[in-house]
């Protein structure tokens, strides 16, 4: 298999397994977005076309662009499991894959949610890229930016309702310090 594809599996699968590791922990649901889990299915189609294959088959297929996307592709990914990671540790039990209030919930704005409202979001953004950087042409890249971009809007809508609706004033300052 090459080395590529070892790169992108690698890395969906530690994203995996830390997604998977924190959704354990998670404590009693208050409130929930239904909505935020259709933003999450037209995200999933956004992912779907970036794992389309340049070529006949994504294990055989030469990386449309090249070597310098692969390793641009790596990085990419790299940096955003590092995020998304961080992100998740920072959320702790709070956590959760749908847009939701726990009992106790409490608004995050240190670790990377000093930095960036929604770096879930931006980190799964760039597998998105990175993804498509590795394994298919420019132009289904493109669509599966537009699509992810499409639905990461309807899940950040629904979020910042919850999180209004539970934090008030509190989230209202937070969002103006933190505009991303």
């Amino acid at each position: 298999m090459p080395f590529r594809i070892w790169v992108l599996f690698a890395a969906w699968l530690v994203l995996a397994a830390v997604f998977s590791v924190r959704a354990r922990l998670r404590l009693k649901v208050q409130r929930r977005s239904r909505t935020s889990l259709f933003g999450m299915a037209i995200q999933a189609v956004a992912f779907t076309i970036a794992w389309i294959p340049h070529g006949a088959a994504v294990t055989e297929a030469a990386p449309p662009s090249g070597g310098w996307a692969l390793w641009l592709g790596t990085t990419v990914l790299g940096v955003s499991v590092w995020l998304m990671s961080a992100s998740v540790r920072a959320l702790g039990r709070q956590w959760s894959l749908a847009a939701e209030i726990q009992t106790h919930h409490v608004l995050i704005t240190t670790g990377p949610y000093a930095h960036v409202r929604h770096p879930i979001y931006l980190g799964t953004l760039g597998m998105v890229i990175g993804t498509g950087l590795i394994v298919t042409t420019p132009i289904r890249m493109a669509l599966a930016v537009l699509i992810y971009l499409a639905g990461t809007r309807i899940r950040v809508v629904e979020e910042e309702r919850l999180l209004r609706d539970a934090f008030g004033a509190e989230y209202e300052d937070y969002a103006g310090r933190v505009r991303f």
